[in-house]
């Protein structure tokens, strides 16, 4: 989704964001656009400068910072990312999350109370170290248990449903083991999902079914630092929380609705330990209960309410009258904000093998006319040769631009031959 920067309810009231002064302000979306040419040395070195991190669409992390740092509200730094919105209370429905790096079986901690989808009474503990499930060979799961780490699992019970799910009485926490051997506590029910309709191939993948304020909490820590201030974490965690619940609209019929990773958002649980058991990182309670409830919804309905570490000093237009392209003056300027004018150099041999090209000679840039160096690169066409032959390649997107010159976060990209 973007670059990571390293979701009893109560009803809010609606209200209408105005927007925060001098937060986002300036031209709108129709900036002319600029072509540019660079002219390259094939033999030669070339400087790269970068600006922003991610997409640019929403609310930027580091701006957000930068706007609470001098005293913008809350309210005031989501207005000015998502222009036009309303704050509201929201039901609080449960997140499917499908969570990453467990390997192909569901292994829990053996603890009191434990539970499991086709077996009625708790699951025993006495003596017990873990329980897993695993895709059996026909459709359904397999129940296994482990007495001692290093032995082997013994299987308690074939044939439970596909979905089966692990879980304690109110969604107490729950410890689930990766296949690095940190462990990682949620809160909720935690479904195995086979990856295959049958046979094991794949194994099991996890879903936790967590409610939406626990997911918040357990989001925004991951996506900015805790100890930043207090607006900005608050916005974040609206943010997040409507995100997470427009995806759980918008994927309403898969078995999970959103990933734990920044190709949606990073969502950590409640608790996280190293390999060694040392606890290393926590949810964000307060996060959450700063904002119990709020989403942003425009026109009524939930909004797409994306968001991405650094704008570089632009917002870009995401196709929603609320994700609009505007000048940002907190975010260059936000304390720390490690996106801004990062310089880094690649060989103009090494940027031609990317394209395709044996060497190239012009670089003719496209931009969005959008802030410093002319704005975002929107397309390039490079001349040059190929197979011994001149050569053009001309519409290359800005995406696969900037990963010939090794910039995988953005596309604000300068140019200059190394002198």
């Amino acid at each position: 989704m973007r670059t990571h920067l390293r979701r009893t309810l109560g009803v809010a009231t609606a209200a209408v964001l105005t927007l925060g002064a001098g937060l986002v302000a300036g031209p709108s979306a129709q900036a002319a656009a600029v072509t540019q040419t660079v002219s390259i040395n094939p033999k030669g070195s070339i400087d790269v400068v970068t600006l922003g991190g991610g997409h640019g669409h929403g609310l930027s992390q580091f701006g957000a910072y930068g706007a609470a740092v001098h005293g913008r509200t809350t309210s005031q730094i989501l207005a000015g990312y998502y222009p036009g919105t309303t704050t509201a209370g929201a039901p609080s429905p449960l997140i499917r999350v499908r969570l990453s790096g467990t390997g192909p079986t569901l292994t829990v901690q053996a603890i009191a109370g434990l539970k499991v989808t086709g077996v009625s009474a708790a699951l025993p503990t006495a003596g017990i170290l873990h329980y897993r499930l695993i895709a059996g060979s026909g459709h359904g799961l397999v129940l296994q248990r482990q007495t001692k780490q290093g032995k082997p699992y013994t299987t308690v019970k074939t044939g439970l449903p596909n979905g089966a799910q692990f879980g304690r009485a109110h969604g107490a926490p729950i410890r689930v083991y990766h296949a690095d051997h940190s462990t990682t506590i949620y809160m909720g029910g935690v479904h195995a999902v086979r990856v295959s309709a049958s046979g094991k191939a794949g194994g099991v993948y996890p879903v936790n079914y967590v409610n939406t304020e626990w997911y918040t909490a357990g989001v925004v820590p991951r996506e900015m630092p805790a100890s930043w201030s207090r607006a900005a974490l608050d916005a974040q965690a609206i943010a997040a929380r409507t995100y997470a619940v427009f995806e759980n609209t918008a994927n309403a019929g898969q078995p999970y609705t959103i990933c734990d990773t920044s190709a949606c958002q990073v969502y950590g649980g409640h608790e996280i330990f190293d390999a060694h058991g040392k606890l290393i990182a926590t949810d964000l309670a307060s996060a959450a209960t700063d904002t119990h409830g709020k989403i942003l919804k425009y026109k009524g309905a939930t909004i797409f309410a994306q968001y991405s570490a650094s704008n570089g000093g632009w917002s870009t237009a995401g196709g929603k009258p609320y994700l609009k392209a505007a000048a940002d003056k907190y975010d260059a300027g936000a304390p720390g904000n490690w996106y801004t004018d990062v310089k880094s150099q690649v060989t103009a041999a090494s940027m031609a093998k990317a394209l395709g090209m044996s060497t190239v000679t012009k670089l003719t840039v496209s931009r969005d006319g959008h802030g410093s160096w002319g704005g975002r690169i929107t397309s390039v066409t490079a001349t040059g040769t190929k197979s011994g032959k001149a050569y053009v390649r001309k519409g290359i997107s800005a995406t696969t631009f900037a990963a010939a010159v090794k910039v995988t976060d953005t596309t604000w990209i300068s140019l200059a031959m190394h002198k």
